[in-house]
């Protein structure tokens, strides 16, 4: 069964963050999933949300292994999302409208074309007024670079050069590109952000 630990540290301080632009019962659409523990956190939180998962098809069957076992409300069944996927998108988009869509450190895993195609999708699939959330590191032009992102960055280009920590002010424009106008800029622990959009 996949484990993220630091999934576990930090869900508490993205719920505080996230849950106050969530009403009662949202549709939510969670995008590279992960092992699940935020989904499962999330709904204990506030089961009268949906909360659609999705993960890359490799890892789709281990995500659903655990949404089974650990969870006691019920979740509608894993999709396969990989962004740059047409049929994926297609099959993915036919589930809209979403209140929200979120995700958790993964455009530093993305390529930066892997990064439009998930804010393409987000526009897309969100009613008006919905939201999207993205958490992870990000850098920007007028705050000093933290070292540990620093170091996070290079181990990230080592294994793909495509990947890395990305620019908060190229982040907002290609949101605002696709119609999500910046909301907050939210601080997270260990030098993370929660960045939220709003779809006009």
């Amino acid at each position: 069964m996949n484990y993220a630990p630091a999934a576990d540290r930090n869900k508490e301080a993205i719920w505080a963050a996230l849950s106050g632009y969530l009403p009662s019962s949202q549709r939510v659409l969670e995008v590279a999933s992960g092992s699940g523990q935020h989904a499962l956190y999330f709904m204990q939180q506030n089961p009268k949300m949906t909360w659609q998962c999705t993960e890359l098809s490799e890892s789709r069957d281990a995500l659903q292994i655990n949404l089974n076992t650990l969870s006691n409300v019920e979740f509608p069944k894993v999709q396969s999302l990989d962004v740059m996927n047409a049929t994926h998108v297609t099959l993915v988009s036919e589930l809209a409208p979403f209140d929200c869509v979120y995700s958790a450190n993964s455009l530093h895993i993305m390529s930066w074309s892997a990064c439009l195609a998930f804010i393409q999708l987000t526009s897309k699939v969100l009613t008006t007024d919905g939201v999207c959330a993205v958490y992870g590191p990000f850098f920007y032009t007028d705050q000093p670079v933290v070292d540990s992102n620093l170091a996070f960055d290079a181990w990230l280009k080592e294994r793909n050069p495509e990947s890395g920590v990305r620019m908060f002010d190229e982040v907002v424009s290609a949101f605002k590109e696709q119609g999500l106008a910046f909301v907050f800029d939210h601080e997270m622990p260990v030098n993370n952000r929660l960045l939220v959009f709003r779809k006009a």
